[in-house]
């Protein structure tokens, strides 16, 4: 919204969408504007469906700072972490299933995936 610069609102339009943004972060932290019985109430057909805002927050992750802690995890693997990662990887990449089973000395693990992964 905030995003077109000739959009003109009135102020009580802006004061919806401004409690209709509050209510989506408040709901992305497991909380809401109901929760707060003095505070006014936001609009409800302003504010996203759920699943789109989630899928929206899996988009807008920070790639950039991502690329970078996985640099930094990589770094730290050891031979046998890296053998299995480029196993895992290699079978995404070709988007083929897979089966893999982990002993740890902390316990064990199980990853299975189907095709379609990317």
């Amino acid at each position: 919204m905030l995003k077109f610069t000739c959009l003109v609102l009135t102020p009580d339009q802006l004061k919806s969408y401004a409690f209709s943004e509050i209510e989506t972060v408040l709901q992305s932290h497991g909380t809401s504007l109901e929760d707060y019985k003095e505070m006014p109430k936001s609009d409800k057909s302003l504010i996203h469906d759920v699943q789109n805002r989630l899928i929206c927050d899996e988009l807008n992750y920070n790639t950039n700072s991502l690329v970078e802690e996985k640099c930094r995890l990589m770094s730290t693997m050891t031979v046998e972490q890296r053998k299995v990662y480029d196993r895992i990887m290699t079978r995404v990449d070709e988007n083929k299933p897979g089966l893999f089973s982990f002993m740890f000395m902390e316990g064990h693990g199980r990853l299975i995936f189907e095709g379609q992964c990317r």
